[in-house]
Parts: structure tokens; C-alpha cells; sequence
């Protein structure tokens, strides 16, 4: 018999996810035919055998845990490679330093486990994150708490990986995450174009307010050159769907590029901030002038490639081979990511 729900998560194997694995084993509510959890590793694999024994003695009864080795680096490709190894109705995911509340999984499920007519049903759910008490800061801004995936607010409600769920039957339509988005590729995003596809094929949404969870991240995300890199992250994940999805071209890309990398040096310059500043946080100024120069430079060069999709495509589109060469050709086919079934 299949589980009721699996849950992914991607992890590089870096550490024990200690937090996130007792906080499962404290999940009440879970539906009677039990929860697959499958912790797919990638990159470091040091201390695989640790996370899988210690996923094994504090998950016991209603859980199952597989473990899977993901061949190459990047998120997206672990849960595609997640996607087609699990086995339940409901697919679930969150990150390996996320805390979960003890009916997190229960509510950002319920809707997805309710019969497709019934009123409060749901293709796909999110859920409220929140940052870890002991990381909140005095200078955090709006931006500031958006660019670390918290979706708090009614402004900052949205699908993000870390407090995400879907039935399996959206993959009809969206059969997988696009690999060249997400950690260990361009950055960010993965979930942002999944969702806007789904939004596409008619999906129906539902952003769970009960579903909560905390994120513990590495506090070193917290200096200037992380918050820099994510920016750079940001604008150059947000290039990629500008050009390969929504196929927009703003007019002028070099002088827009030229306009805010001078922006940039004159706000650095009358700040005196250097590139090299090596403190705790980060203008908002600063970090969005950064994000729309690397925006505007990416979006360049992703020009020069022909498109991955058609125009709010809902599957990636594959260049014959003779025809790889040619950004203008016409002649694709579909590339679509078999699902398991």
C-alpha cells in the first residue's frame, strides 16, 4: 500500500538535520497510510550514513525513509529525481533547515487530500515561514525578510520550497522542476516558475496560514557578501525566466546595464562601502541596484541562447541538434521528465 504523502528533501550532506528530523518525528495528524520521507543527498556525501541512521531511530511509526543519491549537484535535479522515486498521491517538500510546527504537515495537506470536488480542495499548497527567533535582526527590512524566504505577511504570502505541497497529478502538466534554476545552478527560483506554470495550466492554489514552519538558516547568510551573493543569485535567476519563459526583451538592455552600474559606484562611493566590506548586513539600495545590474547583464547574455520554452510553456523545449546552433530556429521538440506513476 503507498504512503499517503511523500516528503522530499534535498540536503548536501553537510550536516545532520537534527532540528528538522525530530521536529517530523513530533508530526501529529499524519493520515493512517503513513509518510515516505525521502532524503536525497547531493554534493558532500560525508556524512550520508549519519542523516540516514538518525532519520531511521527518531522516525518510527506512519514514516518510511528512503534514501537516494542524486548523481549530479543542484536542488532542482534532487527533486526531479524525487518526483520520480516517490510513490504517494501527495508530494510535500521542505528544506533540511527548516523547523517544522508540530501539525505542519497535516495542515499544508489537508486541502490536497480532500476529493478534487469538494469546494476547499487544492492543487497545490504553501505555508507561512518564518524567521528563527535567535537570527531576527535590528536592521531587517521588508526586502530584507523576502530575500530570506519568509512569507510572513500578507504581502510576502507565496509558494516557497520550504513549506510547499502538490498532488502528483499537476505533473500532467508541469511534469518537472527546470534544472538549470535553484541551488548548485543559477541559484533561485526553481519553485517560483514550477508554481507560475502551474498558475498557467489552471492549478488551484492555496496558501495555508496554519502551515508553519521556521527556518534555522546558517547565520553567515546574514553578512554583506552572502546577502551580495544572493542578489547576484536573484538577478541572474530572474534573467533566465525573463528570457527562457516570458520571452521579454526591454529595449536598451547596455545602457540600462551602464545607467545602474554607475548608479552603483556613486552610492558605494557616497556610502563608502567597498566590494570587499566584510560586515553584518546590507542596504536595501545597495543590494537592488546589485540585483537589477546582474538582471540586466544576465538578460543579455540569455539573449544569445535560443528559448527553453515557449512563451509561458508548461514543458522545456529541445533544439534538434543541427539546429542547436541557430538562436532563431523554429524546429524543437518536447523534452518532457517522465513521472513515476
Amino acid at each position: 500500500m503507498p504512503p499517503a504523502i511523500s516528503l522530499i528533501v534535498c540536503t548536501d550532506g553537510a550536516r545532520v538535520p537534527t532540528e528538522l528530523l525530530e521536529a517530523l518525528a513530533r508530526q501529529v495528524g499524519l493520515p493512517e497510510a503513513g509518510v515516505e520521507l525521502l532524503l536525497i543527498y547531493s554534493g558532500h556525501r560525508r556524512v550520508v550514513r549519519e542523516i540516514s541512521t538518525a532519520a531511521e531511530q527518531k522516525l518510527h511509526r506512519n514514516w518510511t525513509v528512503v534514501n537516494l543519491c542524486s548523481p549530479k549537484p543542484g536542488k532542482a535535479r534532487a527533486i526531479n529525481l524525487g518526483l520520480e522515486r516517490s510513490r504517494a498521491d501527495i508530494l510535500a517538500w521542505t528544506d533540511d533547515d527548516i523547523t517544522p510546527e508540530p501539525e505542519w504537515l497535516a495542515t499544508l495537506c489537508r486541502p490536497l487530500l480532500l476529493p478534487h470536488d469538494h469546494p476547499e480542495a487544492s492543487d497545490i499548497t504553501g505555508g507561512v515561514v518564518t524567521i528563527a527567533t535567535h537570527l531576527e535582526q535590528y536592521w531587517f527590512t521588508e526586502r530584507h525578510r523576502l530575500r530570506l524566504a519568509e512569507t510572513l505577511s500578507e504581502k510576502r504570502q507565496g509558494f516557497v520550497g520550504a513549506n510547499l505541497a502538490f498532488r502528483r497529478s499537476v505533473l500532467k502538466h508541469v511534469p518537472c522542476f527546470d534544472e538549470e534554476l535553484g541551488p548548485g545552478a543559477l541559484g533561485f527560483q526553481e519553485e517560483t516558475l514550477f508554481v507560475r506554470q502551474l498558475e498557467v495550466a489552471d492549478a488551484r492554489g492555496c496558501f495555508v496560514t496554519d502551515a508553519r514552519v521556521v527556518h534555522c538558516f546558517d547565520p553567515i547568510r546574514l553578512t554583506r557578501p552572502s546577502l551580495l551573493q544572493s542578489a547576484e543569485k536573484t538577478g541572474r535567476s530572474t534573467a533566465y525566466v525573463t528570457r527562457h519563459w516570458e520571452h521579454e526583451k526591454p529595449t536598451f538592455l547596455w545602457l540600462r546595464l551602464l545607467r545602474k552600474r554607475l548608479q552603483l559606484v556613486w552610492w558605494r562611493l557616497r556610502n563608502r562601502t567597498g566590494r570587499d566590506d566584510e560586515s553584518e548586513g546590507a542596504d536595501d539600495k545597495e543590494l537592488d541596484l546589485y540585483q537589477i545590474a546582474v538582471f540586466y547583464k544576465s538578460l543579455i547574455n540569455e539573449w544569445r541562447r535560443p528559448a527553453n520554452y515557449s512563451r509561458h510553456g508548461l514543458e522545456r523545449i529541445e533544439l534538434i541538434p543541427e539546429q542547436a546552433a541557430s538562436v532563431d530556429s523554429p524546429v524543437i521538440r518536447s523534452a518532457r521528465t517522465p513521472s513515476a506513476s
